[in-house]
């Protein structure tokens, strides 16, 4: 599943992250669950992959860490991010926030630039107001990359034809983790 229809302002290279000024109220905190990966291309000299996952929303960033030689990785891991309101933060603090949420997959190098995989983008709007009831949603998404000719496709696995895909689970709510971690109430880590 991938965001089809993009926003006219649509950013499809790295979004920045910012240095939000603590006066910024978020409206809400998303968490992102990286649960696994399956079908990465092969991007070392001993065909596999050290991947991470990265997050970039309204100008913040959260990493997973990196799984070592394989192109199959287990994560199980949350990312929280705030949500804030961009007509909200331009109006009041005069900083232009992209409304959208960029999930990253890099594979690590131990020498030179991390390499880029390819990514899952979302509007952050559309995303947390469109999960359930609960302020939940999951699944398996498609790992886009930008094509030279311009436009996105999609990431193959090396040995097939096999989509790249991220399994995700996000859960949108009023309260931050910190304060859900005292209660006790920590989001479930069940295996897919």
């Amino acid at each position: 599943t991938t965001l089809t229809k993009k926003p006219k302002d649509w950013v499809e290279q790295e979004l920045p992250v910012l240095d939000l000024p603590a006066s910024l109220e978020p409206v809400g905190f998303l968490d992102v669950e990286v649960i696994q990966a399956r079908n990465i291309p092969r991007v070392d000299i001993l065909g596999s992959a050290d991947p991470y996952v990265r997050v970039l929303c309204h100008g913040q960033l959260a990493c997973t860490g990196v799984q070592k030689n394989t192109l199959n990785p287990h994560w199980a891991e949350i990312l929280a991010v705030n949500i804030f309101d961009p007509r909200q933060t331009l109006h009041l603090h005069k900083l232009k926030i992209p409304d959208q949420m960029q999930v990253q997959l890099c594979s690590w190098k131990s020498t030179g630039k991390d390499e880029f995989i390819g990514t899952v983008l979302f509007s952050a709007g559309e995303l947390c107001g469109g999960l359930d009831a609960k302020g939940v949603g999951e699944g398996w998404y498609d790992v886009q990359k930008e094509r030279k000719t311009g436009g996105m496709e999609a990431v193959k696995a090396s040995h097939s034809q096999s989509p790249c895909q991220l399994y995700l689970r996000f859960t949108y709510t009023a309260v931050p983790m910190e304060v859900r971690n005292t209660l006790g109430a920590t989001p479930s880590l069940a295996p897919v």
